[in-house]
């Protein structure tokens, strides 16, 4: 056996089956039980991998092929390894077999020195979203009226304008908080060199008689605009628009307004990670303090502390010295979406392992992947340790190599041979198909004009109409929000499926009914009470809800008192015994999916989700739906070559004047590329007996096809519509295709009491507001065509709630405000920012609309009633006092907009 292996294994080559065998082999060549760990990523990967291992073990002389890689690694012949098993057998029964996640590991050592962090050793573990909510709490209350409005700045001053994703970037930055440098107290960079520069090239164009074309190519306000000329990604400006005036002397002189520019990107980097290290700060500050109050820890901050605590060399030495101790066999499974901190914390006890004789003597040291089948980079995940280990970091490691794959049928293996072989920087080498997979397999390619969602559920249906098990066939897509749109399309065929989509749990209409009367009867608020009736048509009764009782006994309580059915929301109520109080429940915030509670028939999963799973008959969906817009303000990237992260402020054009974000911009790019292609093999390589992809053929912005030559857009495979092999189905009892229920909305009757109606009217009046500020907010224009779009996207959201009459009225007002001459004069000018987050008095608040201009920012609330009340004023004066320290000198104005059926008031407060 090698004691020192890196085995790198293409998908259904045989991973477990070798990591297997390489435990049981060592404990038939003596390996004390104890002192062999194996680390995985999931609990469930850990939990089949301890099966696996146990049942080889016990039923070893049924395991032909097992037992000949048994013989070759530990030297014995099959009747003495048989022997060897049953002296160990009691041995091992009473063993405790180490095999855990990394995270679970990790959390040993926590355990272990617990103290030494001012955490208890009695800590539990949280869901990180549910933690992450007590965390944002923490922070944003902690921070100061001027950090408040360093925040609030922040967010303005970059384009997403978004607090949730300022909060995520200051989250992503977390953990690798050690590499992300900055200089305290930058300011804000002038912008005086740069336009004398731009203006000397002008002056210099003029003089020389330039074409107008030329002089106006210099005309530009500030550093930004000029990003945005078409002269600046240039090496040299001899070309046409400047070859009437050009000298070496013009070349001189654009060369130094990119270095200015460089500079002056360089100090607002500088000003920007300025703002945000200090935020940074506090954000660390904040989950420590939650941390220590609640005594309870993620699986992210267990991996952050754990790295923390071995970056002291007294904890090092003794923590290396136990485990070293304890652990002589180390195996992990998975390696390539090993992170940069798991990889700094295990590293030195596997230098221990590898040096060569630890505490019990030789230790052996075994990692198992495949950097094609890395796709968890938006986690962490680094594909490049995976070579480094064993090329840079321990030469004396052994690499080999699986070449056959046991998992799918010859006709698919030979397909995506041809597929990847030769693909640039994908080193692939061709996959053997194994002895019992020859000449088998269907491939098939169609193409989908326009729906692609469609057309795979029309294939699904196919395959069933044959003979196919719906759970024997699986539909991977690229985002969640594809598994709803495939949903919907197997429904309106009767096909029934499962799969968690990107609809939340808690957003749904039965499951946010009870959320909101549970808020009516803690707060006896009738906001909630109206809320209850706007989604369910049901009037909430008040209850005596008795506090002591578990979550999940109040849960039900209340959703019987509204008769809604415990199966409709029982996933609902399976994740509400996760909650320590009601109270909890009913105001936290939970990201948890909507999934189906029955897991039966056409399985819809992301192609993330399906990484080491396999489907009899499979169906990989091309592009669905479009890339979200990039809004990340901070590119983040791991140089693997210097071991640190490497940040830049992302800054459209800036590549063209500054080298080292052109190539930080460039190595970004080039990992988006690759994982694509790790993602579309990932994808491919799931399948069994038969493969069926669906190809986009309609170029969109934004929406790539993988698979069509209309793709602009690398990597892509241009793929001819064909079908491979023979479609075979095994034959089973015939499947009885039921239609699905149809789903009716409650309707409530005409003679329904005074009061009923009282409340209806009331919900649809607020439905109403709640519709209209949408559709100002969905607005991305201040046209007709942009107000017809924002009144779609609002029926699309609001439609069960309003009639067409409704949404009429909402266009005829939004339509009045638009053309309403005081409205259009505030915004001439003016940079627009809808909906922004701002703290005051330590409540989150929105603005509906901010106009900043160059002397004067106009705070703007629309209101749809026309009474004017003190309340409105001290709303807007309180933003108005939130922001003034952003904005000073300039003057701030507040403005309340009364949007009324037959006029626009316009109120300065």
């Amino acid at each position: 056996m090698v004691d020192f292996l890196a085995l790198e294994a293409s998908a259904g080559s045989g991973k477990t089956f070798n990591l297997s065998v390489r435990v049981v082999s060592l404990i038939l060549n003596g390996a004390n039980l104890n002192s062999i760990m194996a680390l995985t990523f999931t609990n469930k990967a850990a939990a089949e991998m301890k099966n696996k291992i146990i049942d080889l073990f016990l039923n070893l002389e049924n395991k032909e092929a097992e037992l000949e890689k048994i013989s070759l690694q530990t030297g014995l012949n099959k009747a003495q390894i048989l022997d060897k098993r049953d002296e160990l057998k009691e041995e091992f029964l009473n063993s405790n077999l180490k095999i855990s996640t990394i995270d679970s590991f990790f959390s040993t050592i926590i355990k272990s020195f617990s103290l030494n962090l001012g955490i208890s050793p009695d800590f539990e573990m949280m869901d990180e979203n549910e933690f992450k909510g007590l965390v944002r709490d923490e922070f944003l209350n902690s921070l100061s009226k001027d950090e408040t409005r360093n925040l609030v700045s922040f967010v303005l001053n970059d384009e997403n304008k978004n607090l949730e994703k300022s909060l995520e970037l200051i989250e992503s930055l977390y953990e690798k908080s050690d590499d992300f440098k900055f200089k305290k107290d930058a300011i804000f960079p002038g912008s005086d060199l740069v336009m004398q520069k731009q203006k000397a090239l002008r002056d210099y164009a003029i003089k020389n008689n330039a074409s107008s074309t030329a002089i106006n190519s210099f005309n530009a306000n500030s550093p930004f605009e000029i990003l945005k000329k078409g002269y600046i990604n240039k090496e040299s400006l001899n070309y046409r628009t400047y070859s009437k005036i050009y000298t070496s002397e013009l070349d001189d002189m654009f060369q130094e307004l990119k270095d200015s520019l460089e500079k002056y990107f360089i100090a607002l980097e500088e000003y920007k990670f300025s703002n945000l290290g200090s935020l940074l700060e506090i954000y660390e500050k904040a989950r420590k303090k939650v941390v220590l109050r609640e005594n309870k820890l993620t699986f992210f901050d267990i991996t952050k502390f754990a790295y923390e605590l071995l970056s002291k060399d007294e904890f090092k030495e003794l923590l290396y010295f136990r485990l070293d101790a304890k652990i002589t066999h180390l195996l992990i499974d998975e390696f390539q979406d090993t992170s940069v901190l798991q990889y700094k914390i295990l590293k030195p006890l596997i230098d221990e392992i590898v040096a060569g004789y630890g505490q019990n003597g030789l230790g052996s040291f075994f990692y198992v992947g495949d950097t094609k089948q890395s796709i968890y980079r938006f986690r962490g995940g680094v594909k490049e340790l995976f070579n480094k280990l064993k090329d840079d970091d321990f030469p004396q490691i052994v690499s080999d190599s699986l070449d056959t794959n046991y998992r799918s049928d010859g006709i698919i293996v030979n397909f995506i041979n041809s597929l990847f072989n030769g693909v640039d920087n994908f080193h692939y080498k061709d996959q053997k198909v194994s002895e019992n997979h020859q000449d088998k397999g269907f491939v098939e390619v169609v193409s989908a004009d326009e729906n692609v969602a469609q057309k795979a559920a029309l294939k699904a249906k196919e395959m069933i109409d044959l003979g196919v098990y719906p759970d024997d066939i699986a539909i991977l897509c690229w985002k969640n929000s594809d598994i709803d749109l495939l949903k919907k399309e197997l429904d309106d065929l009767g096909v029934k499926s499962s799969g968690v989509g990107g609809e939340l749990l808690f957003n749904t209409p039965f499951v946010r009914s009870v959320l909101e009367c549970i808020k009516f009867q803690i707060t006896k608020e009738e906001i909630y009470a109206k809320n209850v009736y706007s989604l369910i048509a049901k009037e909430p009764k008040q209850l005596n809800l008795d506090l002591k009782k578990s979550v999940e006994q109040t849960v039900i309580e209340v959703a019987k008192s509204l008769d809604v059915s415990l199966d409709k929301i029982s996933q609902f109520i399976e994740i509400s015994k996760n909650y320590e109080s009601i109270i909890h429940l009913a105001f936290g915030n939970d990201d948890t999916k909507s999934g189906d509670d029955e897991q039966s028939g056409v399985v819809l999963l992301t192609i993330h989700k399906s990484k080491g799973l396999e489907f009899d008959h499979l169906i990989v969906c091309d592009r669905i739906s479009g890339d979200s817009n990039d809004s990340d303000k901070i590119i983040q990237e791991f140089d693997a070559k210097d071991f640190r992260w490497r940040f830049a402020y992302k800054i459209s054009g800036r590549e063209n004047v500054d080298d080292f974000y052109s190539e930080l911009l460039k190595t970004r790019n080039i990992l988006d590329d690759d994982e694509n292609l790790n993602k579309i093999y990932v994808a491919l390589t799931r399948a069994v007996h038969s493969l069926k992809i669906i190809k986009n053929e309609i170029q969109k912005p934004r929406n790539p096809t993988f698979f069509s030559e209309v793709s602009q857009k690398e990597p892509f495979f241009y793929i001819e519509n064909s079908k491979q092999g023979k479609f075979e189905v095994e034959q089973k009892e015939p499947i009885l295709q039921k239609a699905p229920n149809p789903i009716s909305l409650i309707k409530v009757e005409a003679q329904e009491s005074q009061k009923t109606k009282d409340k209806s009217e009331n919900s649809e009046f607020i439905s109403y507001g709640v519709a209209l500020h949408y559709t100002l907010e969905s607005l991305c224009g201040f046209g007709e065509e942009e107000l017809n779009l924002a009144i779609l996207k609002s029926k699309n959201r609001y439609a069960k709630f309003l009639g067409d009459d409704k949404f009429e009225s909402i266009k005829h007002r939004v339509g009045m405000l638009l053309n309403d001459p005081k409205f259009i004069n505030l915004l001439n000018g003016a940079e627009i920012y809808k909906e922004l987050p701002i703290k005051v008095d330590g409540g989150l608040n929105y603005i509906d609309l901010l106009a900043v201009k160059s002397d004067e920012v106009f705070i703007v609330d629309y209101k749809t009633g026309e009474s004017f009340k003190d309340s409105h004023k001290k709303q807007v004066l309180g933003y108005k006092y939130a922001i003034s320290d952003v904005f000073a000198p300039k003057e701030i104005r507040c403005v309340i907009v009364y949007i009324l059926e037959d006029k626009i008031l316009i109120k300065e407060v």
